[in-house]
């Protein structure tokens, strides 16, 4: 008899069929949970992976860049370092160095460079586009000044404002 009230205490209730499906739904969720985050543990990788990549291809396309752009301009600077010795010891031809000028510009104007103006141009003043040649001169917009150092542009972009000075 005791061991019939043992095995009646010892026997817990079933839970009701709505009990059971709600913990089998979690069991399923918390599956799919951890499903989901070894998958977002393995997306991180591949993104990390790709972020290295991208940036290894990056530093080779800038190096080959650089290599490409001084292969370019070997040729005239080394006309330019053997014209310079060259004028240590007797003069050397003008039109021999802006020959050599000439394939170096050729070269920054294939990369996007171009040159705004001719040195003795004169033109209105635009302090958009022209920056006084004398630190500290003062020339209003419009008064008439002439060139004489050019505006470089890259690509659009201006990285040396025309330097003028007013007109005589």
């Amino acid at each position: 008899m005791l061991d019939n009230l043992r095995h009646l205490f010892d026997k817990q209730p079933s839970d009701p069929p709505e009990i059971l499906e709600l913990k089998n739904k979690i069991r399923s969720l918390q599956i799919e949970l951890d499903e989901q985050k070894l998958a977002n543990d393995r997306l991180k990788q591949d993104l990390q992976t790709l972020a290295d990549q991208a940036a290894h291809l990056t530093r080779q396309s800038e190096e080959t860049w650089r290599e490409n752009l001084i292969q370019s301009a070997a040729t005239p600077a080394a006309h330019l370092i053997t014209q310079a010795r060259l004028m240590q010891s007797k003069p050397v031809a003008a039109q021999d160095i802006l020959a050599t000028s000439r394939r170096l510009l050729r070269i920054f104007e294939d990369l996007g460079m171009s040159a705004e103006g001719e040195p003795g141009q004169e033109t209105a003043f635009d302090p958009q586009l022209h920056v006084p040649l004398q630190a500290g001169e003062q020339i209003a917009p419009g008064e008439p000044v002439r060139i004489r150092f050019v505006l470089i542009r890259y690509q659009g972009k201006i990285l040396r404002k025309a330097q003028v000075d007013r007109s005589a």
